[in-house]
């Protein structure tokens, strides 16, 4: 797919919220970089209307995100953005251009993009900058002429080099510089290489939050750049809203409604990563979750859940904008914000009361027996429990130091306050 161009059916706005963004990126910085009102901006590049009426182009694409890309019959085939960067070699304007032809919108909407297409990606960057990085045709010269020279990736050194490419690109974001942060950590991710991946994260973040800073877009549409390279970028996971146009009433009311949709999602899918949980025995506090369920989980949502008590939801103030615009909003913002934190804690130390799970049993830990984990290939990771419930240890004991549970799947779950059982 060409980086300018997507599939869509004329005077409609695009389908994902990202194409959307990427013609609100334009849009905002356009009126930087003219300082024009919307019907400036419909006088600037648009042919005047016989009926004497208005265009309305630009603030139609600042409330739905139309797309500037799409040829119009008034423009004699052209369109608003070949007109717009036509006309003017201004810096902002050519800055525009390189953000609506960037490839971060190709990576924010094609979730099957390969390796090979991030390193295509990450090559091209390098190449169009006059930049290096190391690649296999001169990893032997290097080995053999340049051994110790941290530019070319070798140990001594290399980390003050990698800081210095990273705060490079932090410090002068952009949409391809946020595109290439997120080639390089999808390329760490793949190559297994956690410790540059976790750099890269963070650079990742720290520079889409300075370009969407330095746009001077609204607040939601800030977040929802923020938000979608997090989730889509980092987290690869592609949630689309599932809303009916007809629903809304109008096209404006419905990209409202996906805007506040998307930004109101967990950014990964889920509140932490499954892949820190281990596999485990069913124990009394499974049957216990399973046999309470529709007690607990309620009362768990007020905590943490999408009915947290102070929690946001869609249609909620803007904090930032009451903060910046409202001053006599702002106190009573604040007071709200006090009492919902009081109420929380109100119901957590109910909870903690009210409700007393089993007591925690190490022994429901996959078994396994003393001296298991063999040290020889250099293992670095804690000693595991044993099928006791105690850990393991270098002595490498034989003795179990606690009996089997008693309690055994099947039987009959712990009550909801099992401090009161007497059986576990």
């Amino acid at each position: 797919m060409s980086e300018m161009t997507r599939s869509r059916r004329p005077g409609h706005p695009p389908v994902d919220i990202a194409w959307r963004l990427r013609n609100w990126v334009w849009y905002w910085t356009i009126k930087q970089a003219t300082g024009h009102s919307d019907d400036g901006l419909d006088a600037l590049y648009l042919p005047g209307n016989p009926e004497g009426g208005r265009k309305r182009f630009f603030q139609r694409l600042r409330s739905l995100g139309s797309d500037p890309t799409l040829p119009r019959s008034d423009l004699d085939g052209d369109s608003v953005a070949q007109r717009v960067h036509r006309s003017d070699g201004a810096h902002l304007l050519q800055q525009a251009e390189e953000y609506l032809k960037s490839h971060l919108w190709v990576m924010l909407t094609d979730p099957l993009l390969r390796l090979e297409d991030h390193r295509q990606f990450i090559s091209s960057i390098i190449s169009k900058r006059g930049w290096y990085r190391a690649g296999a045709e001169d990893r032997r010269i290097v080995g053999a002429f340049l051994l110790t020279d941290p530019m070319f990736g070798y140990p001594e050194g290399v980390g003050s080099v990698y800081s210095a490419m990273l705060t490079h690109l932090e410090t002068h974001p952009s949409a391809d510089h946020v595109a290439l942060l997120a080639a390089l950590f999808r390329e760490a991710i793949v190559e297994v290489q956690l410790s540059e991946a976790q750099l890269l994260r963070t650079s990742l973040l720290t520079c889409v939050h300075s370009w969407a800073h330095s746009l001077g877009m609204p607040a939601l549409q800030h977040r929802l750049l923020v938000h979608l390279v997090e989730q889509r970028l980092v987290h690869g996971w592609w949630f689309t809203p599932d809303l009916n146009l007809k629903a809304y009433g109008s096209q404006r009311r419905y990209v409202q409604a996906m805007l506040k949709a998307h930004t109101a999602t967990p950014v990964s899918g889920m509140t932490d990563s499954c892949a820190t949980r281990p596999i485990v025995l069913l124990s009394p506090r499974v049957a216990w979750i399973d046999a309470h369920r529709d007690i607990l989980e309620p009362v768990a949502n007020k905590l943490f859940g999408p009915d947290a008590i102070g929690g946001w939801r869609p249609g909620d103030s803007d904090k930032y904008g009451l903060r910046d615009n409202d001053s006599e909003a702002w106190p009573a913002y604040l007071t709200k914000l006090m009492e919902e934190e009081n109420a929380w804690h109100d119901h957590a130390d109910w909870a903690s009361k009210a409700i007393k799970p089993p007591p925690q049993d190490m022994r429901y830990c996959l078994p396994v027996e003393p001296g298991s984990q063999d040290d020889r290939y250099g293992y670095d990771r804690p000693f595991p429990y044993l099928a006791d419930g105690q850990l393991d240890t270098p002595k490498r004991r034989t003795k179990r130091l606690a009996s089997e549970p008693g309690w055994k799947w099947g039987d009959p779950a712990p009550p909801l306050d099992a401090s009161k059982d007497d059986k576990t």
